[in-house]
């Protein structure tokens, strides 16, 4: 019997070790407690490690959430509620980690009194399948939560009962209540568009036939009436050859599929635009070249689209441009810039350079790794000419600035503040451009007493002061001229002429002042010893005034007398009159009188011409003058015609309007030629506010190219005569002059002379009086 005991002892005992079985007695009354090696091995320790072997040891060892659960198994056990004791809990291991263990026990004796005494149990290892399970929970959960974000749901219906049945999501996406129980007859609510139901009946039929699964796409009308695309996925289930269920899944791809349309139709536009964009757009490898470029792009560049497919940027970029741009490339590539903008250039296809803002950004695959670059590119070429041409005219403006060293140039800001301070303002008023520029007015070169002075000279409502005194005006006369004393820097004062501007922006609103100066000390003196010489020269022309009236009275009665001596032969020689020269000396004896009669008009223009100005008859004095040439006109064998309204008068003076017919009259007759007889044409015509008088001959000419620049000059003669002095047309272009009038001429050699004469139409002049 006992030899039984012991093998049956020894056969449970290798039967523990087999199962690697951790043991536990505990002895409830005493708290004795027996472990064996296994079950300190399971947590990594030998069993002389944990000695002694108490109650405590193990509490101290279990996870404190599941403490609590084991204690109340053993409590249920021990009270009798059930007949065991089992649960699986946390023990921490050696090393530190949690190892899962089955936890069973169950009371094996009781004491005289029936109270529990022994409870024997095992510890296995279940660390292994605990792992399993909590990661199948977790892909269980995963799971869930990847159909709920991808919005699958399940669905499947039962052939023998024809039952349909829906997860929660698929509940969801036909949006019907939480708890809706689906029927058979709901295709046809659910998929009656478009005909869904006979092709979801016809699936069925197929997968149940061939037992083959299907999958499609289609829209369903949702119980809130919105239409919306599901992809429906059914696999059929068979059970001794027979088809007893499908089951499948459904998703919500409404988000996708308009997605999918959006993405279509942007893409469509983004095509459109970037083949009618009127900017040139192009898609570029990573090594440069075009990928695909649009009809404006092509048009700026001259190629043609398959012509600029064969090349890269680099070919066709102006070689100063290229290192900045491939440098910006690399910065892309590298992705320390998302994007890059340059001006830049390129030679289009017959070599010319175009100026164009290149915009490039890159795409890049779901990695980040970079697929090709799209490019901007906009003509600016029209806008680097100007900005060229504009950088010329400010080195030229600086040039200037800089080269005016006896021009004072000073702009300032509108409240005054000096902004440039050219050399020439530094040369006048003797300070740096450094003293001067950033100080608030220049009213530091401006004495007081001329500011007081232009203060009350303004005489305005308005109360203006200190720097507005000086601009006062300028706004609306645009520019302001006038005299003032300038102070230097070593406080000496000198007079200049100031001319101030507004400086005006693109849109005409003022943005400051431009001053312009220089200095009239010299002119001022000038002007007070003209002054004092003109004074002198009235004196001197009253004199001569008082001189002509002498000999103008002495010569009126030589004049007379040769009258009276003509009048006397007549009568003694009654026969004289009858000679033809006799009326001709009458004429001129005549016209000496009168002639006499102007003569202290001419000296008195020269004192105030326009105190003799009186409204003259053209034609009244081109016959006079005639009448007194006509000796010479007989001698001559000229031929004068005239075309001159009767009517046609100007303003000026008498003497000075014979004088200069009678000059270029006589100069017709006297430089006419010697091949052909001299026809001398006098016409006359208004033109606006003057008459012109037109002199035409046929005459010798002058050589303009040569003589051109000394026909009215003093003492110049052009055809050799001795008795020539080369005043009659100095004296007679002055005399125009004098009246406010021009003379003009065209003469070509061995051809004729036209003078043209402009003088005042005296119906202007009455005019201007009414």
């Amino acid at each position: 019997m006992t030899n039984d005991l012991q093998e049956r002892i020894n056969r449970l005992e290798n039967i523990i070790r087999a199962s690697e079985l951790g043991t536990w007695e505990w002895n409830i009354q005493t708290n004795e407690v027996v472990y064996n090696e296994h079950w300190a091995a399971i947590l990594g320790y030998r069993l002389e490690e944990l000695m002694p072997v108490v109650k405590d040891r193990w509490q101290k060892l279990i996870y404190p959430d599941d403490l609590i659960s084991s204690a109340t198994a053993l409590d249920d056990h021990l009270n009798g509620k059930t007949s065991s004791y089992q649960t699986e809990v946390r023990l921490r291991h050696k090393s530190g980690h949690w190892v899962w263990v089955l936890d069973k026990g169950k009371i094996v004796s009781r004491d005289d009194e029936g109270k529990p005494e022994w409870i024997m149990g095992s510890h296995q290892d279940i660390s292994g399948r605990k792992t399993s399970e909590l990661l199948l929970e977790q892909h269980k959960e995963l799971l869930q939560i990847t159909k709920q974000a991808a919005l699958i749901g399940s669905w499947e219906l039962d052939l023998r009962l024809t039952k349909i049945t829906w997860s929660a999501v698929t509940i969801s996406i036909h949006e019907t209540p939480a708890h809706y129980d689906p029927e058979f007859r709901d295709l046809k609510r659910f998929y009656s568009s478009a005909g869904n139901a006979l092709q979801i009946v016809h699936a069925i039929n197929k997968a149940k036939k061939d037992s083959k699964s299907f999958d499609m796409e289609f829209q369903i009308l949702t119980q809130e009436r919105n239409l919306k695309w599901v992809r429906l996925i059914g696999v059929p289930f068979y059970e001794n050859n027979k088809c007893i269920r499908i089951s499948g899944l459904i998703q919500d791809i409404d988000q996708k599929n308009k997605m999918f349309a959006e993405l279509a139709l942007q893409e469509e536009q983004f095509r459109q635009t970037f083949k009618h964009a009127a900017n040139g757009m192009a898609l570029l490898s990573l090594s440069g070249n075009w990928l695909r470029v649009n009809k404006s792009l092509c048009e700026l560049l001259g190629y043609s689209q398959q012509e600029l497919l064969q090349l890269t940027f680099q070919d066709i970029t102006y070689k100063d441009d290229l290192e900045e741009d491939l440098g910006l490339v690399k910065e892309l590539l590298d992705g320390r810039i998302k994007n890059y903008n340059m001006e830049k250039r390129y030679f289009d296809k017959s070599g010319s350079i175009v100026w164009v803002l290149l915009s490039v950004s890159m795409v890049r695959n779901d990695q980040g790794e970079p697929l090709y670059f799209i490019s901007q590119i906009n003509n600016i070429t029209q806008r680097k000419l100007l900005e060229l041409r504009l950088q010329k005219t400010n080195d030229r403006l600086k040039a200037i600035l800089d080269a005016s060293t006896q021009v004072g140039i000073v702009e300032t800001e509108l409240d005054g503040t000096i902004k440039i301070f050219n050399i020439g303002a530094q040369n006048l008023l003797c300070y740096s451009e450094a003293e001067l520029v950033g100080r608030s007015t220049t009213e530091i070169f401006y004495p007081k007493e001329q500011i007081l002075e232009r203060a009350v000279s303004i005489n305005s409502n308005v109360d203006v002061k200190g720097f507005e005194l000086l601009v006062s005006g300028v706004d609306s006369l645009n520019f302001d001229t006038r005299e003032w004393t300038y102070i230097r820097k070593d406080k000496s004062q000198f007079s200049v002429s100031v001319t101030v501007t507004a400086v005006r922006d693109y849109l005409g609103r003022p943005n400051g002042y431009l001053f312009v100066f220089f200095d009239i000390s010299r002119l001022k003196e000038a002007e007070m010893n003209v002054k004092a010489l003109l004074e002198m020269a009235q004196h001197q022309n009253r004199r001569l005034l008082d001189f002509a009236n002498i000999v103008s009275h002495n010569l009126r009665s030589n004049a007379g007398n040769i009258t009276m001596l003509l009048e006397l032969l007549r009568e003694e020689f009654p026969q004289a009159s009858d000679n033809e020269y006799y009326p001709m000396l009458e004429q001129s004896a005549h016209n000496l009188l009168s002639t006499i009669g102007n003569l202290k008009d001419i000296v008195s223009v020269n004192f105030s011409t326009e105190k003799n100005a009186a409204c003259l008859n053209i034609l009244k004095f081109i016959e006079q003058c005639l009448g007194n040439l006509s000796a010479f006109i007989l001698e001559s064998n000229t031929l004068v015609t005239l075309d001159v309204s009767r009517d046609l008068q100007i303003t000026g003076t008498a003497a000075y309007l014979e004088s200069i017919l009678i000059n270029l009259l006589s100069n017709a007759i006297k430089y006419r030629s010697a091949i052909r007889p001299l026809h001398i044409f006098v016409s006359a015509r208004r033109a606006g506010s003057f008459v012109e008088i037109c002199i035409r001959d046929n005459g010798r000419g002058i050589d303009l190219k040569t003589y051109r620049d000394k026909v009215f000059g003093l003492y110049n003669t052009f055809h050799g005569n001795k008795d020539a002095q080369g005043i009659g047309l100095f004296i007679t272009k002055s005399q125009i002059e004098s009246m406010g009038g021009t003379i003009d001429l065209v003469s070509e050699h061995d051809v004729g002379t036209t003078f043209t004469i402009s003088l005042l139409s005296a119906d202007q002049v009455l005019n201007s009086v009414l």
